[in-house]
């Protein structure tokens, strides 16, 4: 018997969720035969839809090909002391998109770990984003500021017990093991770029490596997470770049799929008029039907 690709337009499964008790029609069903020279057939298996969440399964494709399922983002800590343990520390990020609560609990775990009791400046740059939410609210897409980074850490600094001993626990659970509690003064906290930031012959070095990739993708796509998907996308250089992509390697142009984000979430653009309007991925489900 031969196999079957099957796909419907995720169009269609956003009108059927969101009118379930209204009459809804099925815009694209294509399929690919598992045979030699097979085309792909169907229903207007050429025309373009919208695609919504979807979107984040050609992200995945994307980000499978360009880095790898092994693939681990690297946030490098820099201690330098100042004082009977103290430092400033700095963090160099690696562009991680799930560096949220349970990074930030396990990074201030380490630091415990190595002694340090007092930092006089904690700083960061621009490789480093942080929504501290990032798990719990799926839905959200964030572009933190400087400013607005510096910010939440300043509030979550004095660290919550009832937080911390969640991510604790639940690092147990996946054999981590972290610092029981953390008593740490932090004094100031600031943005200082890559270019700015200089390490001392006296600082000392570690990092923080994130799961692999295949594991954030499988966790993003389980809970549809609109922020990891749209830093992934922008990280391996946005819509040209897809494009780029998508041409080189399954032969694909605007005309088949076009991503102005990485999550299928409505995005704002300027048009000729510098009038902001609204703009959606698409595909067609011939397109898709290759991805797949």
């Amino acid at each position: 018997m031969n196999r079957m690709t099957h796909f419907i337009a995720a169009s269609t499964v956003s009108l059927l969720a969101s009118t379930s008790f209204a009459k809804s029609a099925m815009n694209a069903m294509c399929y690919l035969e598992d045979k030699p020279n097979a085309k792909v057939e169907g229903t207007n298996p050429q025309n373009m839809y919208e695609i919504a969440s979807v979107s984040k399964m050609v992200t995945s494709f994307w980000a499978i090909n360009k880095m790898g399922p092994d693939y681990r983002f690297t946030t490098h800590i820099y201690m330098e002391p100042t004082g009977r343990d103290e430092y400033n520390v700095h963090i160099r990020g690696g562009s991680d998109p799930y560096f949220g609560r349970e990074m930030t609990h396990f990074l201030f775990s380490e630091l415990s770990r190595y002694g340090v009791k007092r930092i006089r400046t904690l700083s960061f740059d621009e490789g480093f984003s942080l929504f501290w939410s990032v798990r719990e609210k799926p839905t959200w897409s964030i572009d933190p500021s400087a400013r607005d980074i510096a910010a939440v850490l300043k509030q979550k600094v004095k660290i919550s017990s009832s937080e911390y001993t969640a991510t604790r626990l639940q690092a147990q659970k996946l054999g981590m093991k972290m610092q029981t509690r953390v008593d740490m003064r932090v004094d100031n906290v600031k943005f200082i770029s890559k270019d700015e930031y200089n390490p001392t012959v006296t600082s000392r070095i570690f990092e923080l490596k994130s799961a692999p990739l295949h594991s954030y993708l499988k966790e993003m796509n389980r809970n549809s997470n609109n922020h990891v998907a749209d830093h992934l996308f922008e990280i391996m250089g946005g819509p040209l770049e897809f494009q780029q992509f998508m041409k080189k390697r399954l032969d694909l142009d605007p005309t088949d799929i076009r991503l102005v984000n990485g999550s299928g979430d409505r995005f704002f653009v300027k048009d000729e008029k510098d009038q902001s309007r609204k703009a959606y991925n698409e595909a067609s489900c011939e397109a898709l039907v290759q991805v797949v």
